[in-house]
This record gives structure tokens, sequence and C-alpha cells, in this order.
């Protein structure tokens, strides 16, 4: 059991597009390709038609799912300004070579809105080569956009607002903004995240903002993160990610016996915690990190915290499930960081959760990294 899938068992022992309707789909191998030479533009309008060319201004086609479609390697597919209306699963989009390139005409005029009713924006499933990039994603229930089995893909500059808005059945807890699972060489950076996820605080169910599980060789960086109804940022059995240069503020993060963090790691190894700022979360821990599985020494181990600011939270810096305090410097290594300010303590660190040497959570029966 992982913590996206047990979130209720280990927190409560941690502290004793897409087109218009919803709709699959399965492109060609490389999202299909139109013959069309690498670097070209492909227009996508709410007022356009799918059965226009795509290749002006002036006959854009209607939605991105079929934009995807057409396009070839080294292909931007540009958003024109307005509201679309998207609920879209894809399988095997990209390519291996050349990205393909989705990006709004402008950050705050192109918009995908779930309108509160509305799962998610875009699923994708062993995909690769793909960047999203300048739109606005807003008002979505569960997800704005989730990557799986996927590699090489970038999220970069976009908004997301009032997204993971409730418990969706059959999926995992909480809410996200952007979801990342047993991928490769994946970028979320500079993205602006507001008023995500809610909090269903007798189920343990919250928000994970961010969440990377079984991600490998990846980078979350350059975030801003306010007003968030449970983790900020979660790294979960993952090896190989830096998160450097994000901020999370205003974090709702308390259980009654328990907390999540405004940065939670879990599980893996060779991680990088650098040059981050966690301030003004009240309710819980800016840093937090476990060991739920006792994976020590072979996993749950390699990660460096390095020149970050953990302020005015309810703890700096919450550390368990290791077997000692501190942690072994083979899993916690930590330096110039500035701790200070917080209400309940600085640093809150605790040997075992779940009893001496026992996992809070049943481990899981493969490891992507």
């Amino acid at each position: 059991m992982s913590i996206r899938t047990g979130l209720g068992v280990i927190i409560a022992a941690a502290f004793c597009f897409l087109s218009c309707n919803s709709s699959t789909s399965t492109l060609p191998p490389g999202g299909g390709g139109g013959g069309n030479q690498a670097g070209a533009t492909l227009f996508v309008s709410p007022q356009g038609d799918d059965g226009n060319d795509g290749r002006s201004r002036g006959t854009p086609v209607r939605t991105l799912r079929h934009a995807l479609e057409m396009a070839s390697p080294g292909e931007v597919i540009l958003l024109m300004d307005g509201i679309y209306e998207p609920e879209l699963d894809l399988r095997g989009v990209g390519f291996s070579g050349a990205v393909v390139t989705v990006r709004g005409e402008s950050r705050d005029g192109a918009v995908l809105d779930g309108g509160n009713a509305r799962r998610y924006a875009l699923r994708c499933t062993n995909c690769q080569g793909l960047v999203f990039e300048d739109f606005t994603v807003k008002n979505y229930r569960w997800l704005g956009l989730g990557f799986y089995s996927s590699r090489r893909i970038t999220v970069r500059n976009l908004v997301f607002r009032h997204v993971g808005l409730e418990q969706i059945p059959n999926e995992d807890s909480g809410g996200k903004a952007v979801a990342c699972d047993e991928s490769d060489d994946v970028t979320v950076e500079n993205n602006t995240i507001r008023d995500i996820g809610f909090k269903d605080t007798a189920n343990y169910v919250s928000a994970d903002t961010i969440d990377f599980w079984g991600c490998t060789n990846s980078r979350i960086a350059g975030n801003d993160l306010d007003d968030v109804r449970g983790n900020g940022i979660l790294v979960e059995d993952s090896c190989g990610v830096v998160i450097e240069n994000n901020t999370v503020r205003h974090a709702d993060l308390a259980f009654p016996d328990a907390y999540a963090g405004g940065v939670w790691l879990d599980g893996g190894k060779d991680i990088t915690l650098r040059n981050n700022l966690f301030e003004e979360n009240a309710n819980g821990p800016g840093i937090e990190i476990s060991d739920t599985e006792v994976q020590y020494p072979n996993r749950s181990r390699g990660y460096r915290v390095e020149n970050n600011t953990s302020r005015n939270n309810r703890f700096g810096i919450y550390l368990w499930n290791f077997g000692q305090c501190p942690p072994p410097a083979e899993a916690v290594q930590m330096s110039g960081n500035t701790i200070t300010g917080n209400s309940r303590a600085d640093t809150l660190c605790h040997l075992w959760e779940c009893g001496t040497g026992q996992p809070c959570v049943q481990p899981e029966d493969r490891h992507p990294c």
C-alpha cells in the first residue's frame, strides 16, 4: 500500500485534451503524424472545426485531441485564447525524437475549464516527448494533468486553480494539480498553483498537489503553491528526483492526530531537496521525511536536504520511522537549511510510529527504482 492509496492508514499512524466531451483515445504510435514539416504550427480554437486543416488562424481545428492526431515531431499545437472543456484519456501519444509542444496563446487566455463537473483535463498513459506550457487549468473535480508510464514530459508555466475538489470513486485519495506515476524524465516547473484539493478529516483524505510516485530522473522546480488542502509536493518511491526553488504557503495540513507536509519524501533514494521555501503552513510541517515501509538501508536513503527555508509552520521539519534521531546520515543529510519560527517545534523526530521496526503500511511488492 502506498501513501497515495493508504493515506488514512499512514497518517493516522504517523502521529498517535482534449475534447469537449469525456473520451478515451488511443492514437497511432507517435500521435498519428500528419506528414507536415517539423516546427510547423497547428491552430486550435473553441470556434474551430475538426474538418479544417489547422494550418492557419483562419482554419483552426476545434479539439486538442484532433490536433494531437495530426501532429508531427517538432510541431507546436497552439491553443488560441478561449474556453475549452476537455476530459480526455490519451494513450501512446508522442514521438521518441523531437517533442510536440502544446502551448497556450496566452497563459490566462487559453483555459481548460472543467466546469466543476469533469474529473480531469487530461490523463496520458505510455506517452512521450510532450511539452505543455502557457495555459490555465481550472475547476476539475479530481485532477488537472496526469501522466502514467510515460517519459520526456514537461509541464511548465501553467496556472492551476480550483482543482481536486472531491474524492472520485476508484481513484487515488485527494486532489492533484499534476500527477506522475512510474514515469521517467518528467519536469514540472514554474507553475502557479492555487486553491487545490479538499480535506476529509474523518477519513484522512486530502490533496497531493504535485504527486510523483515511482518516477525517475525527474525535476520539480520553481513552482508557486498557495492555499493547498494537503501535501504541497509528495515524492514517494522515486529515484533521482530534484526538488528545487519551489514555494509552498498556506497549506492546511493537520488531521486530528497526524500531519501531511509542505513537501513529503518517502521510500525512494537519491532525492535532492534544495533552495525551497515552506512558510506559514500553520497546521503542519514545512518538510516531512519518512520511511513508512521500513525500507532503509535499501531505500529511503540518499535524501539531500540543502539550503531550504522552513519557517512559521507548525513544525519546521518532521522525521520519522528511521529507527534513530536524527536519522542515519546515509538516509538524510542536511546542510545550510534555515529552520526557524515554527510554532510547535523547529524539528520533530520519532524513531518509530507503528511499533519498533514495523512498517506503517504494507510494503509494496514492487519497487519502480
